[in-house]
């Protein structure tokens, strides 16, 4: 019976979907809880290439046609600032810069886009010439934002904190929860009305209740996307020899009613839509592989894959939510991706 009550109360494992850049803390906050983490990337981030028009974009902006820029995520926050800085310290390279190519340096250092502020990101122009992008604290201070500055999340304003930014009357503000609702009920958000202009520093996709919100109003909203997020080509992969290890170092279940549990199911932490689509993608893989998996026979019982009802899910606003509601699966939602608040909700639901 003690050994029952021991299974009861062991800790669920995790398994963090956050991309690579930006799963490290998340991580090391839930190991220092007690519980064991597996990271297992969704989302991979890839640098787009800058076009004109997003040129355009900025100097319009440097030039104070918008009213607010909202910049949502620290990849987003570094690549801006980039550009930013080239914009102002080149004022003169105006056909040069029309034509600017973000690309990944081959480092392997540079993997990680928001470990400062730009180093990562190279630019170049129509020649293929190389333009320097590199970003020195002592450059960043001499930038002044023309608008309010509003960051999605601690994570992305801190990118732009640690800038040291001459920001004269405008601060970086942040929603008190950090999705669309908040933003919506930011009044540097609630207050734009027909005939202003909003900016966005994004990835490719998402954010469209803000966007369609505004436009219902009439705002203008342009937005530039510094990246895209596909499924990382591992990611099946992973999934795959997670399970493998995980199901062979399980006891056998013990002969005792269904209704007892064992071991807690595995939590899954989801931060949006497009983890959540590529998790389903890779769980329903996983279904039509299984046969392929080389794994003990003894230890059949224990080697089948689990089907998405199987996990719980950590997911991040009402939104995503209603989406795991929709397909009647259990889930905990918390209004912020920090650490502290992750760690809290899942112990909360022990």
């Amino acid at each position: 019976m003690d050994n029952l009550l021991a299974q009861k109360v062991a800790k669920p494992m995790v398994i963090n979907t956050r991309p690579v850049e930006r799963a490290a803390p998340l991580t090391q906050c839930l190991q220092a809880a007690g519980f064991e983490v597996i990271d297992m990337p969704m989302l991979a981030l890839q640098v787009r290439a800058i076009t004109a028009t997003d040129v355009d974009i900025m100097r319009a902006w440097l030039a104070g046609e918008y009213q607010a820029l909202v910049i949502v995520s620290p990849t987003a926050a570094a690549a801006g600032l980039a550009l930013w800085q080239s914009l102002v310290a080149q004022p003169k390279h105006n056909k040069a810069n029309e034509n600017l190519a973000l690309a990944s340096s081959r480092s392997s250092q540079d993997s990680d886009m928001v470990s400062s502020t730009a180093s990562s990101l190279r630019a170049y122009d129509s020649s293929n010439t190389e333009v320097n992008l590199d970003i020195s604290n002592s450059q960043l201070s001499q930038l002044t934002a023309p608008s309010e500055l509003i960051a999605v999340g601690t994570a992305t304003a801190e990118v732009l904190q640690q800038a040291h930014l001459a920001i004269n009357s405008y601060q970086v503000r942040q929603p008190t929860i950090a999705n669309n609702e908040g933003m919506l009920a930011m009044p540097e958000i609630d207050g734009l009305r027909a005939g202003d202009k909003l900016l966005v520093w994004r990835g490719l996709g998402g954010r469209r209740l803000l966007v369609d919100t505004l436009q219902a109003r009439g705002v203008t909203i342009d937005s530039i996307a510094w990246y895209q997020r596909t499924i990382p080509n591992e990611a099946a992969a992973n999934y795959l020899h997670w399970w493998q290890q995980h199901s062979l170092s399980q006891p056998a279940k013990p002969l005792l009613p269904v209704s007892a549990e064992y071991s807690p199911r595995t939590i899954v932490i989801i931060s949006s839509g497009s983890a959540f689509e590529n998790w389903q993608q890779v769980v329903s893989q996983a279904q039509l592989s299984s046969p392929d998996l080389a794994i003990n026979s003894a230890k059949q019982l224990n080697s089948d894959l689990p089907k998405l009802t199987d996990f719980i899910y950590v997911v991040l606003g009402v939104r995503l939510a209603a989406m795991l509601a929709e397909q009647q699966l259990d889930y905990l939602q918390v209004e912020d991706l920090l650490p502290a608040t992750i760690v809290a909700a899942i112990q909360h639901a022990d």
